[in-house]
């Protein structure tokens, strides 16, 4: 994980967005062995209206089954 602050994914360095994606990546192959779910959601919230409360960067992986 980047070591550096950022305030959101706008904000963030191309290195750190690339890392961030990469990351993801892993973490969906981990979830697909071992839970197998059928659908996955990516967020982030920008600023505080779209429900940012730490205003720092920070992804959300999450997974769904029926």
């Amino acid at each position: 994980m980047p070591h550096e602050h950022s305030l959101n994914w706008f904000t963030a360095t191309e290195e750190v967005r690339l890392d961030i994606m990469h990351a993801l990546i892993l973490m969906k192959i981990r979830l697909d062995e071992e839970y197998k779910p059928d659908g996955y959601n990516i967020g982030a919230n920008f600023r505080e209206f779209a429900g940012q409360a730490v205003m720092h960067l920070h992804v959300h992986l999450s997974n769904s089954s029926l």
